[in-house]
C-alpha cells in the first residue's frame, strides 16, 4: 500500500511540478501555434488555419487548400525571493527546456454532399513538462547548495480532427485527442539522487461551434468533454486516473478592416470538480481547490509590402496558477505578448514572445512574509506550407 501511494503522490508531483515549483507552465491547456501565442491566445472566434485543430475544430472550414503546419518551442523562467528569514542570504530559481516540436499538422479540404469539409490530423504536446529547474540556496553563514529537478517527456496527443460548414454562417466540428506520454523525472544535489518515470494515457474530445455573424464578427466555442488522465508508473502496478470534468472556451473577434482585427476569449477549467481514483476507485477526500479561469486579448495587423504580407500582433492574458499565495489567494501570473510573421505566397512564418510577470507573498512560517518576484519566457516558432 505504501508503494502505491508513492506512485500516487509521483504521478501528481508530476502533472503539476512546475507550479509547485512557480516558474514556468502553461497548466491552462489553451491551443497551440505561434500566431495564436502572439494574440495572448485570444485564438477561439478566429481559427482560421490549421492550428484550428487545437483551437476550435469548427474553424477547419474555413481553410480552402491543403495545408501543412510545423511549430516549435522553447521556454525559459527565474525566480528570485526578498524579505528572507535571517538565516538565508538569497534564493533562486531558475528554467529552461530545450526548442521542442510543440505542433504538426496535415489539414484536406473537400466537398462532400454538398457540403464543405475539412480533415486533418495534428501531433499536439499537449502538456509539456519538459523542464531544467535549478535551485540555488545561499545561507547567511554557511556554502551555497544547489538542488536540480529535471523533467524530460510530456503528455502528447495525436489528433484526427474534422469540420462542417453547415451553412455560410456556421460551421461546427470535433477534435478526437489520443493522449500518451512517457515522462522521467530526476532529482539531483542536497545528497538526495532520485529518478522516477510514468507513463501517462487517455483520450478526449473536442467539440467546435463557430459563427459568422457578419463579415465584421465571427464568434467560436469549443468544449472538451469530461475525460480521465491516467498514469502508472513505467514497471507496471496500480492505474491512477485524474477525472476531469467539461472545459470550455468561448471566444469573438471583430475584424475592422480587412488589415486590422482585435480578438478576445473567456476560457475555463474547473479543476475543483476532479476527482482521483485508482484501478477505477475513487479517492475519497480528494479535493483541489482552484479552477482555472483566464481571460485573454488580441490584436492582429496585417502589414502590406508589395507581394509580401508583414503581420503584427500583441495580446495579453492571465494565466492562473492551482497554488495560492500567503493571503490564500489564487496566485496569477500576468503575460504580454506580441510577435509577427511573414506571408510570402504559399509559405509562411510565425514567431511569437511572451514575457509573464508574477509577485506575490509567501508564507515561510516566520512573522513576515517572503516576497516572490518571478518572470517567464516563451518563444514559438512556426511555418505553414499551402499545397
Amino acid at each position: 500500500m505504501g508503494k502505491l501511494f508513492t506512485w500516487v503522490l509521483i504521478g501528481l508531483l508530476l502533472f503539476t511540478l512546475p507550479v509547485f515549483a512557480q516558474t514556468d507552465f502553461n497548466f491552462n491547456n489553451t491551443g497551440n501555434g505561434a500566431r495564436g501565442a502572439a494574440m495572448g491566445y485570444a485564438f477561439t472566434g478566429i481559427a482560421d488555419d490549421a492550428t484550428a485543430i487545437s483551437w476550435n475544430p469548427a474553424g477547419l472550414t474555413q481553410l480552402y487548400a491543403m495545408e501543412a503546419t510545423v511549430v516549435g518551442r522553447v521556454k525559459a523562467a527565474s525566480v528570485s525571493y526578498d524579505n528572507l528569514p535571517t538565516d538565508i542570504e538569497t534564493f533562486e530559481i531558475e528554467q529552461k527546456s530545450q526548442f521542442q516540436l510543440n505542433f504538426a499538422s496535415f489539414v484536406v479540404p473537400f466537398n462532400t454532399g454538398g457540403m464543405n469539409v475539412d480533415g486533418g490530423v495534428a501531433f499536439r504536446k499537449y502538456y509539456d513538462f519538459a523542464n531544467e529547474v535549478t535551485y540555488t540556496v545561499m545561507p547567511t553563514f554557511g556554502m551555497e547548495s544547489e538542488f536540480t529537478e529535471t523533467t524530460e517527456g510530456g503528455v502528447n496527443a495525436i489528433s484526427p480532427s474534422v469540420g462542417v460548414k453547415l451553412t455560410d454562417l456556421f460551421s461546427v466540428g470535433a477534435t478526437l485527442n489520443i493522449l500518451t506520454g512517457s515522462v522521467s523525472y530526476s532529482e539531483e544535489g542536497y545528497d538526495i539522487n532520485s529518478e522516477y518515470e510514468t507513463d501517462y494515457s487517455g483520450m478526449n474530445i473536442d467539440v467546435g461551434f463557430l459563427a459568422k455573424i457578419s463579415p465584421q464578427f465571427s464568434a467560436g466555442a469549443k468544449l472538451t468533454l469530461p475525460h480521465t488522465l491516467k498514469w502508472e508508473n513505467a514497471d507496471g502496478g496500480s492505474e491512477i486516473g485524474l477525472e476531469l470534468p467539461l472545459f470550455f472556451a468561448v471566444g469573438v473577434a471583430f475584424r475592422a478592416t480587412d488589415q486590422f482585427t482585435l480578438s478576445a476569449d473567456f476560457q475555463s477549467r474547473p479543476f475543483s470538480g476532479a476527482s482521483l481514483t485508482i484501478d477505477d476507485e475513487k479517492v475519497e477526500g480528494f479535493e483541489i481547490e482552484n479552477n482555472l479561469n483566464s481571460i485573454h486579448f488580441g490584436a492582429e495587423y496585417l502589414l502590406t509590402m508589395g507581394d509580401v504580407i508583414v503581420p503584427l500582433r500583441a495580446g495579453f492574458f492571465t494565466n492562473p496558477s492551482l497554488m495560492t499565495d500567503a493571503e490564500d489567494n489564487q496566485i496569477v501570473e500576468n503575460v504580454f505578448a506580441f510577435g509577427g510573421g511573414l506571408v510570402m505566397g504559399n509559405f509562411i512564418i510565425n514567431g511569437s514572445m511572451e514575457i509573464g510577470v508574477d509577485t506575490h507573498d509567501e508564507d515561510w512560517g516566520y512573522s513576515d512574509y517572503v516576497q516572490y518576484s518571478g518572470a517567464t519566457a516563451r518563444m514559438t516558432l512556426g511555418s505553414t506550407i499551402h499545397f
